[in-house]
């Protein structure tokens, strides 16, 4: 008897549910409908045939490529361009040092090279000899 119960409640709810999705897609094509209203259809391009998709695939590829390559020289020259001027940098500050003289400061203390003392291997391993 229990069974026979069940039956109708699901089929209640399976048609509750049925209804309120049709419900649900009723009001979101209403929502639609009102935001974009009735839009004019635009009628599709005609099909080509594959002759004419191939020479429309070639020129979008040609274009490309000479784009490419014009993106190529531009870079080439623009890198010549830089080294040129980091050349003209370089002589300019070059030409400044010979001609400025460095101003010397009275709170400085004089530089010296501190130059670090090296001990050959051969003398290292001689001395602990010549010891003993």
């Amino acid at each position: 008897m229990r069974n026979a119960a069940t039956q109708p409640i699901k089929h209640l709810l399976v048609r509750a549910e049925l209804t309120l999705r049709a419900a649900l897609w009723a009001l979101a094509t209403r929502r639609l409908d009102r935001l974009y209203g009735d839009l004019p259809s635009k009628p599709s391009a005609p099909r080509k045939d594959a002759q004419s998709q191939a020479a429309a695939l070639a020129g979008i590829v040609e274009a490309h490529c000479a784009a490419g390559t014009t993106i190529i020289e531009t870079n080439s020259v623009a890198a010549m361009k830089l080294d040129t001027a980091e050349y003209a940098l370089s002589m300019m500050l070059a030409e400044l040092r010979d001609v400025m003289v460095a101003p010397q400061s009275s709170w400085a203390p004089a530089r010296q090279a501190i130059v670090p003392k090296f001990a050959r291997v051969a003398d290292a391993a001689a001395q602990p000899a010549q010891a003993a």
